[in-house]
């Protein structure tokens, strides 16, 4: 009798998580090999949808970084000691989903020098799925106001960035600049401008160096999410041709830089 009740629970399969199941490979009627583990053997496949989770590989340096500001205070974590995490799909944008990170591996991998972190999402409407490609955001830093620009408005002269500042006297004037990471497809400048100033953010490539322009006011957020040039300017005055023909600068526009907080 016991074996008999064995047998009639082995009937009966319990998933350990809640989720979602796949195409069921076998049918009513059909002979299932008792112990078979290969992919054959797989009656379906079950995922959880609610919450769903994300991995991510987190490179050694950043971590170290993080792990030192949140031991001198520079970061608080919330309560509970969770990390947030933002995501977005492929077609999304300012990540909209917010979860926190509840796993974290217990060793760096030294091949990759990357160390396996897992965020949590709740998923109520079933938005996101197994298998789509996300990218996540891990804040490593307090907020902090900056200055953001359009990767156009930079030029390079001898692999050193600048931009051009336009004076009262329409007078285009190249400025060295420090160059920091891109939020919301605009280039974030750590030193050499204000938000003051006005810089030339259409036409860097035909300008020069101490060359009058026609400014042009605009909006820095119309020239977001461009491709930096990389370009090598020439000497000012290197050519005379260009001292005598100004001309195709004249027509630069010129932006105030956008101010953010991160």
């Amino acid at each position: 009798m016991e074996t008999a009740k064995l047998n009639l629970d082995f009937t009966q399969i319990d998933s350990p998580i809640d989720g979602q199941t796949s195409i069921s490979n076998y049918t009513i009627g059909n002979l299932i090999t008792g112990g078979d583990t290969s992919s054959s053997g797989v009656l379906t496949t079950i995922v959880s949808i609610d919450p769903i989770y994300v991995y991510v590989n987190v490179d050694e340096r950043g971590l170290l970084v993080y792990q030192e500001m949140v031991r001198t205070g520079k970061i608080t974590l919330p309560e509970g000691g969770q990390t947030p995490i933002e995501m977005q799909l492929s077609n999304e944008n300012d990540f909209p989903h917010k979860g926190v990170i509840d796993f974290v591996d217990n060793q760096v991998d030294p091949n990759t020098g990357t160390i396996r972190v897992r965020g949590v999402f709740a998923n109520k409407d079933r938005v996101l799925r197994p298998g789509l490609f996300a990218r996540v955001r891990i804040a490593a830093t307090p907020k902090y106001k900056s200055l953001l620009i359009s990767d156009l408005c930079v030029a390079y002269d001898q692999g050193q960035p600048i931009v051009y500042v336009v004076g009262s006297d329409n007078i285009a004037n190249a400025r060295p600049v420090k160059l920091g990471a891109i939020f919301d497809g605009l280039r974030e400048v750590k030193e050499g401008i204000t938000a003051e100033e006005q810089i030339v953010a259409n036409g860097v490539v035909r300008l020069r160096p101490g060359v009058p322009v026609i400014p042009k006011q605009g909006n820095m957020a119309d020239f977001a999410g461009t491709i930096r040039r990389q370009i090598s300017m020439p000497v000012p005055g290197s050519s005379p041709e260009d001292q005598a023909n100004p001309s195709p600068a004249g027509r630069a526009s010129s932006s105030p830089a956008a101010k953010t907080q991160h």
